[in-house]
């Protein structure tokens, strides 16, 4: 009998050493290696912190802020919710949520997701998962202090409830179940062609290549890998049934309501084996589910706004004038990219050079006759071909922002627009209007811009542009 006590116990032991070696402390979760979704990398924490890099386009500084150590998924074993926050060489401080789930093989990250910049998290609510009487998953409520229109970026006063749901480990909102495919085909307002509209995506243009699916969707700024759901189903094949095949269907689960315009979409990458788990070095097939609807920017039926407002009709002054400053902003423009260029270790640095010295030259001894206004009709031979159609923009692109004001503007700055994000727009000043700064308030200001020249960026798809801004509009 006493043999067998001494068993138990030594058992109960064991069992309990064995939760206690996985369970989440609060040592572990400030030294762990999370996945960042606004960098797209792992970071591994030091006592809660994590900083590299000295210059701005280098410069990483990652720091938890806010967690909860409790069981999220009742199998007795202590897991966390997680909150960071990360700047990035600039004003921004981007708040990401996630939680790391243990189980008896050891601690596993949730996805993360995004939640703002320069947010506030007041207080993180959970709701643990429960097996019995009625299953249920896992709930976590957010309090945070987002931006109403007129709130500066640094002080946002308007509060809300975000509620997110972990299905299969995976951060999932709002709280509810993932949309089935059989309801989308079914009720056709669960599609989502607005940006701002979840639902099954209606995708603008689909690529394929090299074990990888690019697709075009509409954005208003804040549309991204993680606002969208990758839902993969194996299925019998009709091809060749000894090969599998998978269903992909795309699904806006967070709307964006930024108010950024965007009539070109945003092109989003996803990795077979990396994003959607399925086996690449196999034979297999795959059928997208999402309907297609291709048109481009250009068509009447879609246009926002006239890429270009300004008429010939106008005061013939106030025309010269406006194409003489944009050709100061493109000069400007190509200067700062001959000097970044030039402090750059680029493999083809040196012909990337000389083709701006040449568009330098050309720019500086352009007139405003010269200066193509109005014909927005591409070139019929592009310069820019072997360069990812990088550099100045003639005829200049007209948009209409809004703009966060801090601080005075000033040239090389790059505007804090509303609704950007790690996929930008990045508006870099490469001129202003007279009297431009005296007229722009504290807060959110829409303005008038011209881009004027298309930056190298990688990745390509990303909006980078040096900007000539021309006037506040009341």
């Amino acid at each position: 009998m006493l043999k067998k006590i001494a068993f138990y116990t030594i058992f109960v032991c064991l069992l309990l050493s064995i939760q206690q070696a996985f369970a989440v402390t609060k040592k572990e979760l400030k030294n762990y290696t999370y996945y960042l979704s606004f960098l797209d990398e792992k970071i591994t924490l030091k006592n809660g912190k994590y900083e590299r890099g000295s210059t701005p386009d280098g410069y990483k500084k990652i720091e938890l802020v806010k967690y909860k150590i409790l069981d999220l998924n009742s199998d007795g074993i202590k897991d966390a919710v997680v909150i960071l926050v990360g700047t990035y060489g600039g004003s921004g401080s981007f708040y990401e949520l996630t939680a790391l789930i243990s189980d008896k093989k050891g601690i596993k990250q949730t996805n993360s997701v995004i939640l703002g910049d320069r947010i506030k998290v007041e207080k993180i609510s959970v709701n643990p998962a429960k097996i019995s009487p009625s299953p249920s998953n896992t709930k976590i409520e957010l309090s945070i202090l987002t931006h109403r229109e007129t709130d500066a970026q640094s002080t946002p006063t308007l509060k809300e409830v975000i509620c997110y749901e972990i299905i299969h480990n995976e951060l999932i909102t709002p709280c509810t179940e993932p949309l089935n495919q059989a309801s989308l085909k079914e009720n056709k307002s669960s599609y989502s062609f607005l940006p701002n509209e979840p639902g099954e995506i209606i995708i603008r243009e689909l690529l394929v290549k090299e074990h990888k699916i690019l697709i075009r969707v509409n954005t208003n700024g804040c549309t991204h890998k993680n606002t969208i759901k990758a839902k993969v189903t194996k299925t019998e094949n009709r091809v060749d049934s000894s090969v599998p095949n998978y269903e992909i269907t795309f699904i806006r689960v967070i709307p964006d309501d930024c108010k950024a315009s965007f009539p070109e979409g945003v092109m989003i990458e996803y990795d077979l084996g990396r994003d959607l788990e399925i086996e690449t070095k196999l034979p297999y097939t795959f059928l997208i589910t999402n309907p297609l609807y291709p048109f481009s920017s250009s068509e009447k039926y879609f246009i926002i706004r006239d890429v270009v407002t300004q008429t010939l009709d106008s005061n013939k002054d106030e025309v010269e004038k406006l194409k003489s400053n944009l050709i100061k902003a493109t000069i400007n423009a190509i200067e700062l990219e001959l000097k970044r260029y030039e402090e750059s270790s680029h493999t083809d640095k040196l012909e990337k050079i000389n083709f701006l010295k040449n568009e330098l030259k050309r720019f500086k001894e352009m007139s405003t006759r010269e200066y193509n206004f109005v014909n927005n009709q591409s070139q019929s031979t592009d310069p820019l071909a072997d360069f990812g159609k990088f550099g100045p923009l003639m005829p200049p692109i007209e948009r209409e922002v809004d703009i966060i004001v801090e601080e005075p503007i000033k040239v090389g700055a790059i505007l804090q627009v509303r609704g950007m994000t790690k996929s930008g727009p990045f508006y870099h000043v490469a001129g202003m209007e007279e009297g431009i700064k005296k007229s722009l308030e504290k807060g959110i200001n829409r303005v008038k811009i011209y881009l004027v020249y298309k930056r190298e960026y990688f990745p390509p798809n990303i909006a980078n542009y040096y900007v000539y801004l021309v006037k506040r509009i009341k």
